[in-house]
């Protein structure tokens, strides 16, 4: 069976969107404001096709949005250039954390866990949005996607985590909310925490990840006591 050693465990690299940022409605805001512009809407997308680009860089939502739309009046260039400038104006107006966020930052210290962050998001973004949840000196290494050639679901960024932490990928324990992130950080040899959103229409398939948990605040807990946590201790709501 199984199972999430959190004894041997000596950083937690996070992921950012909708992990620690309830980020979201930021996300669809922009994308559909900018799809606006190009008469179309996020709607026409699909529901399946739209959680298909969680996890992703943002470059790699836009390329896919451009082979599943036609005759858009903008270049790709320009339709990434409009979303983000809407994007960083949203997220400057407030950011919010995910469940559970403050009572993890309260707990976590006593783990004495090493902290890192490997994000889709390009670099101002992951920076503006640290700034707002109080986390600019929070990690002792931050990766973003402008830091690799290859976004997740590929294990680069998380590889290049734990380089910059000077551990193994082994002596690490992602954690993530979506499937693309769980298979990225799994293939880079790393222990994976999935933490469910409640707020997705639809379930990600998490089934690779070593324990899911409901939320952030479960996380000191499991590794403050240092034992072993079964893959059986995932929520029973698939």
């Amino acid at each position: 069976m199984p199972i999430l050693d959190a004894a041997n465990k000596r950083a937690l690299v996070f992921d950012l969107d909708e992990t620690l940022a309830d980020s979201l409605g930021q996300h669809e805001r922009a994308f559909d404001l900018a799809l606006q512009l190009n008469n179309r809407s996020l709607k026409e997308l699909g529901e399946k096709n739209w959680l298909s680009c969680f996890g992703m860089r943002i470059s790699d939502i836009v390329a896919f949005f451009y082979r599943h739309f036609e005759n858009m009046r903008m270049t790709e260039q320009e339709f990434l250039q409009e979303r983000e400038r809407i994007f960083m104006e949203l997220v400057e107006a407030g950011m919010n954390p995910m469940p559970g966020f403050a009572s993890m930052m309260i707990n976590l210290p006593k783990t004495r866990i090493r902290l890192a962050l490997a994000s889709s998001g390009t670099t101002s973004y992951v920076s503006l949005c640290l700034r707002k949840l109080g986390l600019s000196n929070s990690f002792e290494a931050v990766v973003t996607g402008d830091d690799v050639v290859h976004g997740k679901p590929h294990p680069e960024i998380y590889l290049l985590a734990a380089k910059r932490l000077g551990l193994a990928p082994r002596e690490c324990i992602a954690v993530e909310d979506s499937e693309h992130g769980v298979t990225s950080a799994k293939d880079a040899g790393m222990s994976c925490i999935a933490i469910h959103n409640p707020a997705l229409p639809l379930r990600f398939d998490l089934r690779r990840a070593d324990v899911e948990l409901p939320d952030l605040a479960a996380i000191p807990a499991c590794l403050f006591s240092a034992r072993t946590i079964s893959i059986d201790s995932r929520i029973k709501n698939k």
